[in-house]
């Protein structure tokens, strides 16, 4: 099945830092698009990697690229809204499905990635994500807490999601005409009524939002990156 993998870059991560970009943040040497990227490509044999970036990454984002010996790749212009920015990697694309995964979540192995092109058959997109351990609570504005929620009711959602690309197109113009901020792809297709189904991730497929992540996600490359089969 020819899939094309498409990575949004262009967010600037403020949580992480006021300075640098937690995606050319290095770990080891090495940046952290460079693992997403690396560890994607040895997932699945993708069509093309299409990558959006403001303009004045273009240049790092190559040299990463080269670094690797991805050659099947094309460089979209970011938006100022990761939405914005995905649709607009998305008229780059030409295959039937596609898959989107966040550049910052470096440690995505092949069983995540198995689990959600296997299952997108019957559906218009298929996402991940984990179960939730801990109690879930509703609290107000004063911190005090109003309501106790049944955690079996609530996932955490991961990427990478996957999506029929024509119909993820038609939920992201609804969703720019309607002028809605969306916060992952699939929420376009649940507000144009798109049937997206979930299933499992693991606890180690973590997006990178605050520098204090990256001792634990050192230790979780090391622990799990070295089982391809994980």
């Amino acid at each position: 099945m020819k899939i094309d993998a498409i990575i949004p870059s262009g967010g600037m991560g403020s949580r992480f830092s006021k300075i640098e970009k937690k995606q050319y943040y290095k770990i080891n040497g090495k940046e952290i698009l460079y693992y997403t990227l690396k560890n994607l490509k040895e997932t699945y044999n993708f069509n093309k990697f299409i990558i959006g970036v403001l303009d004045d990454d273009r240049n790092v984002i190559k040299k990463i690229l080269e670094s690797l010996n991805i050659k099947n790749y094309i460089i979209s212009k970011a938006g100022k809204l990761r939405q914005e920015t995905v649709f607009n990697c998305l008229l780059e694309s030409h295959t039937d499905i596609v898959l989107i995964h966040d550049a910052v979540r470096p440690i995505i192995t092949p069983k995540i990635v198995k689990n959600v092109i296997t299952s997108i058959e019957n559906y218009d997109g298929a996402i991940c994500g984990i179960q939730l351990r801990d109690a879930l609570k509703e609290i107000g504005e004063d911190n005090i807490v109003k309501l106790s929620l049944d955690r079996n009711q609530y996932v955490l959602i991961h990427t990478p999601q996957v999506f029929k690309r024509k119909t993820l197109m038609t939920a992201l113009d609804v969703i720019e005409k309607k002028n809605k901020i969306i916060y992952d792809e699939s929420e376009a297709l649940e507000y144009i009524g798109g049937k997206v189904i979930f299933v499992k991730s693991m606890f180690y497929n973590i997006k990178i939002t605050y520098k204090e992540d990256i001792p634990f996600v050192k230790f979780l490359m090391k622990t799990f990156l070295s089982k391809k089969n994980s």
